[in-house]
């Protein structure tokens, strides 16, 4: 049986607002405002992406599954539960109760098991408005995509309903032949939600006229998101049977958004910083499953078609590492080549958030030590490296702080090619913090590793560097260090329960790992040789932070244009009476 999309406009009720908008509730519209405000199905690819324009900037696919919701409802401290429970609550307020609907009773039995969300750029944006913030735009132009799985079922109930608002009205007009319908109130202003039906498989609900009219363009024969280069091949690399979400970023169109709105925006921050990693990328896609204590994902990257370079110099050698830093460790990046990491990472276009600028960090170690970064130490420190930040290693026996705030150690180590040259580097280093700092450079033994003390005459900040099994050698800000890495650790980091979970579903062998103990680090007073996550974000942001315990992303390299992500969230959970 065919249903003729205007038996899903009777004339009495406004229900594809309420359709869509409560499927939003339950499927997208609630976790998407959550998300956006802050930071096997039937086919391997995402629902109704046949229909979204290629030129999308992002698609979320949601599971309209209570249970699924249910299941996320759990996670998150009580005010990232109570925001959570708020905003439910007023979409079913604004959308079902209003309208005296129920989602099991009108809904569920007819919408597919899945729904899309496309969030599509602006047209024209006039020059005259108010500025906007990055995430305001991108959430202005938006269109949802909700699959018709029964239409006899989606035809009895939808033609069934109560009657409308008096303050409400409908306006119809037609695009394309497709009759779209919008909602309006007693003072003729047009509401947010606009609404269409394609043949008896889809129901379009969208934010703007603009929305509607692209997407039914796509259905009438424009290009859509399946034609973008690459995009099939890696989502449906990426397949999760369970999955909860799944997420595509069209990274050139949204770094390009970002980057507008930004100049538009009074607001100063740097809304292309969470993009600039991918920069050369065509896209990112990722599935998203719920697991017991928190959200596993399965992601991927691809490059432009143009971008000629590519990952062909790099490979999946990491894992070591992990096992030379301590169980204390806070936060660790590690990868597999520390001189390929550093030629890309001075190559890029936009400083990476947390890191220092190349250019200053080149500048600065010729200026202050005579050494050139890339002579003098590049060509010895091309093996597997690690970045870590520890707990504040608690004063020895018999000895006193000199800082009333015990510092985090953080330590880079790596495993060098050619030991030679790296002792004969270090001992350049000694050379020069002894005559040009007046620092005193002690040299002593643990247990067979060699260990060098920088101590300042001032008594103040402390570093040290050495060597560890098998030709790695370290360097540390921060006192005590060298106690906790010489001549190994008594429990490593990749021998913890939580670093042991955040990896358990990543591949083997892989590019590398970062580590992040946020539960922890939230609950040390100590200072920190880097900034401060929380000046890193907005107060929005780090209240959504405060949810997430850890976190764990493993990255291995596919071929040489596309690299697969693991990404582990241990989020926090309510506690049970």
């Amino acid at each position: 049986m065919r249903l003729k999309s205007v038996q899903f406009f009777p004339k009495k009720p406004p229900l594809l607002l309420t359709v869509g908008a409560a499927v939003g509730l339950i499927g997208g519209g609630a976790l998407a405002y959550w998300l956006l405000s802050r930071l096997p199905q039937k086919t391997a690819l995402p629902t109704g992406m046949q229909l979204v324009p290629q030129p999308a900037l992002m698609t979320l696919t949601l599971s309209t599954q209570a249970s699924d919701w249910s299941k996320l409802q759990r996670f998150g401290t009580p005010a990232t539960q109570q925001e959570f429970t708020d905003q439910l609550e007023q979409w079913r307020d604004r959308v079902l109760t209003l309208n005296r609907l129920s989602f099991e009773r009108d809904i569920r039995p007819w919408v597919g098991d899945r729904v899309t969300l496309a969030f599509l750029p602006e047209g024209d944006p006039d020059p005259s408005r108010p500025p906007t913030t990055p995430t305001a735009q991108i959430v202005e132009n938006v269109v949802m995509v909700l699959p018709i799985d029964d239409p006899q079922q989606a035809q009895a109930l939808l033609t069934a309903a109560a009657p409308t608002p008096p303050e409400q009205a409908w306006a119809e007009r037609e695009y394309k032949d497709v009759t779209v319908r919008t909602l309006k109130s007693s003072s003729g202003a047009a509401s947010d939600l606009e609404t269409a039906v394609l043949g008896s498989d889809w129901v379009l609900v969208g934010s703007t006229a603009e929305a509607i009219e692209q997407t039914i363009d796509t259905y009438k024969g424009d290009p859509s998101i399946l034609e973008t280069p690459g995009y099939r091949r890696a989502m449906q690399r990426i397949v999760e049977p369970q999955s909860f979400a799944q997420i595509y970023v069209n990274i050139p169109a949204a770094t390009q958004v970002l980057g507008s709105a930004e100049a538009r925006a009074e607001a100063g921050a740097n809304p292309a910083a969470s993009v600039v990693p991918l920069q050369g990328s065509q896209g990112f896609g990722a599935t998203a499953t719920l697991v017991t204590d928190g959200i596993h994902f399965r992601g991927t990257s691809w490059l432009q078609a143009d971008r000629e370079i590519t990952y062909a110099d790099l490979d999946n050698s990491a894992g070591e590492l992990p096992r030379y830093l301590p169980e204390s460790t806070l936060m660790m990046m590690s990868g597999g080549n520390l001189q390929q990491f550093w030629q890309r990472f001075s190559r890029t276009e936009t400083p990476l958030p947390f890191l220092p600028d190349p250019s200053s960090l080149r500048a600065g170690l010729q200026n202050q030590t005579g050494l050139d970064l890339e002579d003098a130490i590049m060509p010895w420190a091309d093996g597997e490296f690690a970045l870590g930040l520890l707990s504040p290693v608690p004063v020895a026996a018999g000895e006193e702080s000199a800082l009333p705030v015990q510092m985090a150690p953080l330590v880079l180590m790596v495993q060098a090619s050619d030991r030679a040259a790296a002792e004969a580097t270090w001992s350049q280093l000694d050379q020069v913090m002894r005559s040009r700092y007046r620092f005193e450079v002690t040299r002593s033994d643990r247990n067979g590793s060699p260990v060098t003390q920088w101590i300042s005459p001032f008594q103040g900040i402390q570093f040290s560097h050495g060597w560890l099994e098998g030709n790695v050698t370290f360097f540390a800000i921060g006192a005590g260090a060298n106690r906790v890495l010489s001549p190994q650790p008594e429990r490593p980091l990749a021998a913890t329960s939580l670093f042991q979970t955040l990896t358990s579903r990543a591949p083997e062998p892989n590019n590398g790992h970062f580590f992040l103990n946020l539960q922890a680090l939230n609950q040390l007073g100590a200072a920190f040789p880097i900034p401060p996550l929380d000046q890193a974000l907005d107060e929005d942001n780090t209240a959504f932070t405060s949810a997430i315990e850890a976190l764990g992303v493993t990255t291995a390299i596919q071929d040489d244009r596309s690299v697969n992500y693991d990404i582990y969230v241990r989020l926090a959970r309510e506690k049970t009476p």
